[in-house]
């Protein structure tokens, strides 16, 4: 092997293992806020209300079928009514913007919280805050 083969070799070692060790963070990683499981279903317009997969202080991850929410398409600007399942709570009236759609069997509506009235702000938190403590061990 010759002394160029063998540098062009090593760069190329070089050049993976950096890309190794930067690799793009996961979304998990990328999210500001920590999400957690609430039982919740938010209503929109006039379509079945959509199931609340998780929740974070910033947004929401939303599923449900498409066809029943013609309107919910990446970059709308949205207005929702959060009401927990176990009616622990009460509803939470909140604006959004539609982030990401992704679709399948059940479509997932990815939003960013974009603004909620005090009185709705401290009952979403309150119910996140009660979705952690019974997702956290004893």
């Amino acid at each position: 092997m010759s002394r160029t083969q063998t540098r062009v070799g090593s760069s190329k070692a070089r050049r993976a293992e950096k890309r190794t060790s930067e690799a793009e963070p996961s979304a998990a990683d990328k999210r500001r806020m920590p999400r957690v499981s609430i039982l919740a279903r938010v209503a929109h317009g006039k379509g079945k209300p959509l199931e609340v997969d998780n929740a974070s202080a910033d947004g929401m991850l939303l599923s449900g079928q498409a066809k029943e929410h013609p309107t919910l398409v990446a970059g709308a600007d949205i207005e929702l009514q959060l009401e927990p399942s176990d009616h622990s709570g009460k509803p939470v009236r909140l604006k959004a913007r539609l982030v990401r759609v992704q679709y399948g069997e059940r479509t997932e509506f990815g939003l960013e919280i974009t603004n909620m009235a005090d009185d709705a702000r401290r009952a979403y938190y309150e119910l996140l805050a009660a979705a952690h403590l019974r997702a956290s061990p004893p």
